[in-house]
């Protein structure tokens, strides 16, 4: 039975505090944010977005390999659906202009990532904006025609710390121009854009017990000087919203309870809104909140013992401090979404058989029902006794979709209903596919303006992650980006005319296959660009300073000579693969290492590594020092990409835990003295 209620708890007062944020539930839920994007228009993002004549409708299916996965359109009427993209999306859509956005599911973990997906509205134009074999994009948004987004890197093995690096990156809408902003090795949670700031949170170490994530802000507009700034007084930080100049958060007390917590934007007057109880009761559980007006809604779990749980939705008046329980009983809220006065939310139900649209006949498996009440906490309706599976309210209209195992007419069925739940439409179509999935890549524009030969051929690389050559290819490409900006990559996969590769075709014709081939090429034809036929890619058996160790050939311990880094470039250039090929086992542990070691990182595990790399007459004859403040996050971008690289490359052959990386530094002591 579900009890309705309202109790009021008064907290302490928060002062002289007056609430200053816009309080609307889009601004706070990134689900539903609107982002300024070119020319100050507003952008549609969500489960659902509406243009013209359209509705865009993501469906993530029900299950992985769901063949219903895609994204659909229908008139607004609910007539004519069908999928423009088979591509699965993760989360919602957001809609800029004539072109949807979207992450897609990239496949099984450790194998391929998320990835970024640009389409047009009628199908067509499909780009995969990031490489799913790389990196697993994590969450979106676009601000001024620039997509901000995080990602991690496609783990290759559970016990790699490094795969654990969480990066906040930004890409034109168009492929070109990635930057990566801030990374950081515990990885980042979720971030929020806020006029010109982003908030993001950063995870707890998880080699730390007493590590806890954190809150931090970046300047919009990124450069090389500007620093993320810690905020110090939100430990724990779960969650957070930005509402105006005050950010609301989920952090911690000293009994690692969840608390609700209030922080100016500038990192002053920190405020405990919620201290872990309600009306004497602890809380289990701090599902979910949003911000309306001057009220903060949430949900908790309180829990009595012998799984006696109760779901609470609660308000907490920000000028008043007062708590109005307005709903609890043991069936799961969730999904609160604030409109036009109203607080819309879903609540669990085991028996969903009840007469609903057309009279058909639902499962009794259970479902999401949908309430709202006004914003006063009275007045409560059930407006949709389907079983729903997420909904959206755009333009006036609340939009869901049935879950596929709820359905007993079709596979899949979306419906519209009005904010007070007449006037419900099912939408209907055969769902046939009219937009296309295949892979084009998408070059950075050209910004020259050399009238040389080159520029009136057409140059497309045929290529595989998988394939060593084609990355070395790849590799060169990324080393002389004028080129690069000239030469389209495509797949070959995706053209059974192409049998080897990586191949070259120019205007159309195939050229030649081959790696050394292929440069070759490109180097004669982009003479003027790249400055001279020979590549510049780093190799470390040809250190000039002549003092980098040659394999196999030691070097007397406790001698006074300081050696050059194994890969001095490792801060300056990106290192792949193919530029370690001088390099020991050994000999690539220790170069990982060294990057950290330019920052001063403490080596409390491997005792050797301080040995080889801060003690006078080691490896390095002491000429970095221990820096006890170091953190990962000193490490660049660049550096934490190529630490990862050659990381990588040791888990591939076969050195796949910890034990295994100390008996390669153990090798390289044996070989060269510490």
């Amino acid at each position: 039975m579900v009890v309705v209620c309202i109790v009021a708890i008064l907290v302490p007062n928060l002062g002289n505090f007056h609430f200053s944020g816009s309080g609307t539930a889009a601004a706070a839920d990134p689900n539903q944010i609107t982002n300024t994007g070119a020319g100050g228009q507003l952008l549609q993002s969500g489960s659902v977005v509406v243009t013209g004549q359209y509705i865009f409708w993501a469906n993530a299916g029900d299950a992985a390999a769901d063949e219903t996965a895609g994204v659909y359109r229908s008139n607004r009427d609910g007539t004519g659906l069908v999928e423009v993209s088979d591509a699965e999306p993760t989360d919602g859509i957001i809609l800029d202009g004539d072109t949807l956005y979207f992450i897609a599911w990239g496949g099984n973990a450790g194998e391929q990532g998320n990835y970024l997906v640009r389409i047009g509205l009628d199908g067509s134009g499909y780009r995969e904006l990031t490489d799913k074999d790389e990196v697993a994009v994590q969450d979106m948004q676009i601000v001024q025609g620039r997509i901000y987004y995080t990602y991690d890197y496609v783990d290759s093995d559970d016990d790699d710390e490094e795969d654990d690096t969480g990066v906040i990156a930004a890409i034109n809408e168009d492929g070109s121009g990635q930057s990566d902003l801030y990374s950081n090795s515990n990885g980042v949670d979720s971030f929020q854009i806020s006029g010109d700031t982003i908030y993001f949170i950063v995870s707890a170490d998880s080699n730390d017990d007493d590590s806890q994530s954190e809150l931090y802000s970046l300047p919009l507009a990124n450069t090389a000087a500007a620093r993320p700034h810690e905020f110090t007084q939100t430990a724990g930080c779960s969650d957070f919203k930005v509402i105006g100049s005050e950010i609301f958060y989920l952090g911690e007390d000293d009994d690692a309870d969840t608390i609700l917590c209030m922080i100016s934007c500038n990192d002053s007057d920190n405020h405990v809104l919620l201290d872990g109880s309600i009306n004497g009761d602890r809380y289990r559980d701090f599902d979910e909140f949003i911000v309306e007006g001057s009220k903060v809604f949430f949900v908790a779990d309180i829990d009595y013992g012998e799984d006696d749980v109760e779901s609470l939705l609660c308000s907490f008046d920000i000028n008043s401090s007062a708590v109005t329980v307005i709903r609890k009983g043991k069936d799961d809220i969730s999904e609160l979404q604030g409109n036009d006065g109203w607080l819309y939310f879903s609540v669990w139900t085991d028996d969903v058989s009840g007469t609903s649209y057309q009279n058909e006949t639902q499962d009794t498996d259970g479902g999401y029902n949908l309430y709202r009440l006004n914003l006063n906490g009275g007045n409560a309706q059930l407006i949709c006794d389907d079983a729903i599976d997420d909904y959206s309210i755009v333009e006036g209209q609340i939009y869901y979709q049935i879950p596929t195992w709820q359905s007993s007419q079709s596979a899949l069925q979306f419906r519209v209903i009005g904010l007070d739940g007449t006037a419900k439409i099912t939408v209907s179509g055969n769902g046939s596919m009219i937009g296309s999935s295949a892979y084009q890549s998408t070059p950075a524009p050209s910004t020259s303006t050399s009238t040389d030969t080159w520029q009136s051929h057409t140059y497309i690389l045929y290529y595989e992650n998988w394939c060593e050559y084609s990355n070395q290819v790849t590799d060169w490409l990324n080393q002389h980006p004028q080129v690069a900006a000239h030469v389209t990559l495509v797949l070959a996969s995706t053209n059974p005319a192409v049998q080897y590769i990586p191949c070259l075709y120019i205007d159309g014709a195939q050229f030649g296959t081959g790696a050394d081939t292929v440069v070759q090429k490109l180097e004669d034809d982009f003479s003027d660009v790249v400055g001279s036929a020979t590549s510049n890619a780093y190799s470390p058996s040809t250190v000039t300073n002549g003092q980098s160790p040659v394999s196999g050939q030691s070097s007397a311990a406790g001698s006074n000579v300081s050696h050059a880094d194994l890969v001095p470039d490792s801060a300056t250039s990106k290192i792949s693969a193919s530029d370690l090929a001088g390099l020991t086992d050994a000999e690539i542990e220790v170069a990982i290492n060294e990057i950290y070691a330019r920052h001063g990182r403490p080596f409390t595990k491997i005792k050797e590594l301080d040995t080889i790399f801060y003690t006078p007459g080691g490896y390095y004859n002491g000429r970095y020092s221990e820096d006890s403040s170091f953190k990962d996050s000193d490490l660049s971008s660049l550096e934490t990409k190529n630490a990862i690289t050659m990381r990588k490359l040791l888990r591939k052959r076969g050195y796949t835990s910890y034990k295994a990386d100390a008996q390669l530094v153990k090798q390289f002591v044996a070989t060269y003295g510490e």
